[in-house]
C-alpha cells in the first residue's frame, strides 16, 4: 500500500489498515457526501465493458435504486 496514493475507502476496509500502521488518514475531518448531500454512494469500477449478464443486472438494479453514483471501466 505504501506510496500508492490517496483513496476513499470504507471505514470497515481502511480502519484495520490504519490501526496496523499500513494506512494513514488524511483529511480526517472531511465527511464525504453525495451530490444530494446524502451519505456517499457506491461507485462500480470494473476492468472491462464485457461483464457477465448477472453482474450487469446487479449494476442496473443498484443504479435504479440510486445506490451506484457512477459505473466505469477501469
Amino acid at each position: 500500500l505504501a506510496g500508492a496514493g490517496i483513496a476513499r475507502l470504507a471505514d470497515w476496509i481502511a480502519e484495520p489498515q490504519v490501526q496496523a500502521g499500513r494506512l494513514m488518514r488524511v483529511c480526517a475531518d472531511y465527511r464525504l457526501t453525495s451530490s444530494t448531500g446524502a451519505d456517499p454512494q457506491m461507485h462500480a469500477v470494473y476492468p472491462s465493458a464485457e461483464l457477465p449478464a448477472r453482474v450487469r443486472e446487479l449494476l442496473l438494479a443498484l443504479r435504479q435504486a440510486g445506490s451506484v453514483a457512477t459505473a466505469q471501466t477501469g
